[in-house]
């Protein structure tokens, strides 16, 4: 009697790339169903199709026959059906806005605000601030104005400390208004010397990007 070829059991490395790539979860539980049941065949082409999804080798694995054409359907949307789906996916990861539309200056610092950079988003566009830098050989005052309102508060900075702030996707007016653009509006960032300083030449950076409003 022939021995009994012992069962090998899928790698780890295969149930990872298959649910890294595969959001429906329906067909990674039937697959993994249908793995523990049966654990039969080597197969190269699929094992390729794993290669090309995964962007690099993958191990040798079992894979059960009837598997097989579940597994190659679903290499088939993924490598197909599904690449707008990846590059919607990595667009959100990459950090927004991104800071297309900037501004830069420098101002000899007085005892009221002048503006420093500004930035006039075009009509009927959402602004998305990202980041501002503000440096100056003495201690300097700065805040953000949207349509010549107060956007945050009034922020002291160290001379010779140059300060950077980032700001998060979402942020808005502090009655929680977008920064909607009406061809005519500005973001400004001004500067001043705080109450005894004394004046300086201060620069500064204004930056973020603008995205269409949804209907």
């Amino acid at each position: 009697m022939a021995e009994k070829k012992p069962e090998e059991v899928p790698s780890a490395r295969l149930l990872d790339l298959l649910s890294r790539f595969i959001s429906r979860t329906d067909e990674v539980l039937g697959y993994i169903a249908e793995m523990e049941r049966s654990r039969e065949i080597r197969d190269p082409k699929i094992l390729e199709a794993l290669e090309v999804i995964a962007g690099k080798a993958a191990p040798e694995v079992v894979i059960p026959p009837a598997t097989r054409e579940l597994i190659e359907t679903i290499t088939r949307q993924v490598v197909t059906a599904t690449v707008t789906e990846i590059r919607e996916v990595i667009k959100e990861v990459i950090p927004k806005p991104t800071g297309s539309l900037r501004d830069y200056g420098s101002k000899t610092t007085t005892a009221d605000y002048v503006t420093i950079a500004k930035i006039k988003p075009s009509q009927g566009k959402r602004f998305k601030l990202t980041k501002i830098i503000v440096s100056c050989s003495e201690d300097v005052m700065f805040k953000l104005l949207w349509a010549g309102q107060d956007l945050g508060p009034e922020t002291y900075v160290m001379a010779k400390l140059p300060y950077a702030d980032w700001f998060p996707y979402g942020y808005k007016t502090k009655d929680n208004k977008e920064l909607l653009g009406d061809g005519s509006d500005l973001i400004e960032l001004q500067v001043k010397y705080p109450s005894g300083g004394s004046a300086a030449t201060c620069y500064g950076e204004l930056s973020g990007d603008e995205e269409e409003v949804s209907a």
